[in-house]
């Protein structure tokens, strides 16, 4: 069993499950309110939870999560040289509220 999907979208998650047993992909799915957690805060958006049964199904399972609008699962990346400025941004900002106290 492999972790596909969280989200707090219930009805996306409701779809998901519908398409990929369509597709006929088998799936378990979970949900966590975590305000009933010892962790958690009532405050807290409830998750739910995607698992596929048969790791070899991930590629399609994927495939079917980006057809219907599911977020893609590569982080996004700086152009580079974008750290440099966001690193002078942060020190001269740094700088500015030492001054200002």
């Amino acid at each position: 069993m492999r972790l596909l999907y969280t989200t707090a979208d219930r009805s996306f998650w409701e779809r998901a499950r519908l398409e990929l047993h369509a597709e006929g992909i088998e799936t378990f799915e979970s949900d966590v309110d975590p305000a009933l957690t010892t962790l958690g805060s009532p405050l807290m958006q409830r998750e739910y939870r995607l698992y596929i049964l048969r790791d070899e199904d991930y590629p399609q399972a994927n495939e079917v999560l980006l057809r219907i609008g599911g977020a893609p699962t590569e982080r996004l990346r700086l152009p580079q040289g974008a750290w440099l400025k966001l690193a002078l941004l942060g020190i001269g900002l740094a700088i500015a509220a030492v001054a200002l106290l």
